[in-house]
């Protein structure tokens, strides 16, 4: 992380039908939070988290189970 504070991830998409399932983690593989859709209408996914300042965070985004692949931003 840049800086401390609050940070907004998304896996958006735009142009497919992926249902995205967002994760981060701790350097040590951790998950410190994860989110699966934004709302009931809508399965991209986003989450808010708070990350340290020159700590190392690891970002996962997959599609939900027995869920079609597509491409996400």
């Amino acid at each position: 992380a840049t800086r401390s504070g609050s940070y907004r991830l998304s896996a958006l998409t735009p142009s497919s039908s992926l249902d995205t399932v967002l994760g981060i983690f701790s350097s040590a593989g951790s998950r410190l939070a994860y989110n699966d859709d934004i709302s009931f209408a809508n399965r991209d996914s986003q989450l808010n988290v708070n990350l340290v300042a020159g700590q190392r965070y690891l970002v996962g985004v997959t599609n939900y189970s027995s869920a079609t692949s597509g491409a996400y931003t």
